[in-house]
């Protein structure tokens, strides 16, 4: 497919979506796709194998995508993968996407791969610009001489739940390369990125920073500075981490005279303990130290509205994979946000649940709606956490207590025992609802069952008929008078004004 140039006068937003484009060789500027003072959305597109050559201007810049000047592209779910940029030393940037001159791209759920730049900026160059990066694979990228991963010139980039791994730079910052710019990376991993001089993960020179919070450093290499290189080249540099593993710890960072390390809490220098970084696979075994180790205060706003609900103020909710961000992931009650990419989850399991009684009445004198489950034959009942309540979605409310037993089948059975009043409280207007049971086994993963029932209020009804039987006595079964003795006592007074809620729960039975 040849190349798409979106250009100032066209659509505000034109989108690209669905598209391969492949194999172009174009002069200058996005042999993929230039954005000049456009700001499209590009969606589920395939960028691949692009070239931008030098000619005409005497530079090239943007293998796959070129965002320049004045352009805000959208892009997302995209696989940016294989495309090159030559403009010779200092002529070239962005083998994969380039942003530039006040381009501040959103980038997200991205995969950008196995591109190369002649010069600087191997996956993507920042210039001028202020992209969000966000849930993307920034890996196996190349530069000739600066910023194998990332490139930030005079820009300051937000990378969020990001793994950067693979990248090269001849000479300077495999992983990143900072100058006069202030990135900033929360929950990323940024492992085996090489440089052949100085910052292997990192590299800062020239009034460059860095802000980095719950974020693995691990594995990176350089001659100087395995995971960061701060450098003194006329002015000063510095660097902030937080909540974050550093190889080495604080001693690994290189730092020239007046440069500075901000060195804040909740950094260690642990394994992280990847489940296979041999084959990339970068996920957190149950013994990672990562694991509960970030800061929730630091977890960004999902201004790119990862889980589509139209909130973009709230926390992310998503880590790279799409699994929940925060979770207690160490079963000490306690959801913590770990560091890296990716929040260590085992998915829950669902098992059979059933609700009694089957119905809930006012005239009842029952007080408890329990939530009945059965574990498949492998579970013991050691294996549930019976110290930890289980809890009704929606409506957040927890089991008063919970029974762990085997039942006559030998099969662990499990009663999870709910107020009458706090289920109450998640009245949907009388129409069927699902509810979901949460439990948690002791090794903090959790089971679930779901059933269905219909919560209604007859508040004016049972008034009526407590008016109208009121201080009668002698009341006995099976009427006791009209339902009014609530206690049962055989006398209608206060104590059955004090138990009526007028609250009715019926168990549909699918």
């Amino acid at each position: 497919m040849a190349y798409i140039q979106l250009l100032l006068g066209q659509t505000p937003s034109p989108t690209v979506a669905n598209c391969i484009i492949r194999q172009n060789t174009v002069a200058d500027y996005g042999a993929g796709i230039h954005c000049c003072y456009s700001s499209p959305i590009v969606r589920k597109c395939t960028i691949i194998d692009n070239d931008a050559t030098i000619r005409g201007r005497g530079a090239a810049f943007g293998g796959g995508i070129a965002c320049y000047p004045y352009s805000n592209p959208t892009i997302s779910n995209c696989t940016i993968s294989g495309n090159r940029v030559y403009g010779g030393v200092y002529n070239d940037g962005g083998g994969g996407i380039y942003c530039s001159y006040e381009s501040n791209a959103t980038i997200s759920n991205c995969t950008i791969s196995n591109n190369s730049a002649y010069s600087h900026g191997g996956g993507i160059e920042c210039d001028d610009s202020r992209p969000v990066i966000t849930n993307c694979l920034i890996v196996n990228n190349t530069a000739g001489y600066r910023g194998g991963g990332v490139e930030a010139a005079w820009s300051s980039p937000l990378i969020r739940n990001c793994v950067l791994s693979g990248n090269s730079a001849y000479s300077y910052g495999g992983g990143i390369w900072i100058w006069g710019g202030c990135p900033t990376l929360i929950n990323c991993t940024l492992t085996d990125n090489v440089a052949t001089s100085k910052g292997g993960a990192f590299f800062c020179d020239y009034y460059g920073c860095s802000n980095v919070t719950n974020c693995v450093l691990w594995k990176n290499s350089a001659p100087q500075g395995h995971e960061v290189y701060l450098e003194n080249d006329l002015r000063p540099t510095s660097i902030s981490i937080s909540y974050s593993v550093i190889q080495g710890g604080e001693t690994e960072i290189f730092k020239d005279p007046g440069c500075t390390i901000n060195w804040g809490d909740g950094n260690i220098d642990d394994d992280p303990c990847f489940v296979n970084a041999d084959s990339n696979d970068f996920h957190l075994l149950p013994s990672s130290p990562c694991i509960d180790g970030g800061d929730n205060d630091s977890v960004p706003a999902d201004t790119t509205d990862l889980d589509g609900d139209g909130n973009t103020t709230e926390p992310i909710p998503w880590d790279l994979d799409g699994n929940p961000r925060v979770v207690d992931g160490n079963n000490d009650g306690n959801a913590v946000v770990d560091m890296g990419a990716y929040e260590y989850y085992v998915p829950p399991i669902e098992v059979e649940m059933k609700f009694t009684p089957q119905a809930l009445n006012p005239g009842s004198k029952g007080n408890w709606m329990k939530a009945h489950f059965v574990l498949p034959e492998e579970f013991a009942v050691e294996d549930v956490d019976a110290d930890r309540p289980a809890v009704v979605e929606p409506g957040g409310i927890e089991s008063d207590y919970v029974n762990v037993f085997v039942n006559e089948d030998d099969f662990v059975e499990i009663e999870a025992a709910f107020g009458r009043a706090e289920f109450c409280s998640i009245v949907t207007g009388g129409e069927p609802m699902e509810v979901r049971v949460v439990g948690w086994l002791t090794s903090g993963q959790q089971f679930y069952g779901t059933d269905t029932i219909k919560i209604t209020t007859n508040t004016f009804e049972y008034l009526a008929v407590l008016a109208s039987h009121w201080l009668e006595a002698e009341c006995g079964k099976p009427d006791w008078c009209g339902g009014a003795d609530l206690d049962h006592d055989s006398i209608v007074n206060f104590r059955d004004f004090v138990l009526f809620d007028g609250c009715c729960i019926e168990v549909i039975k699918q």
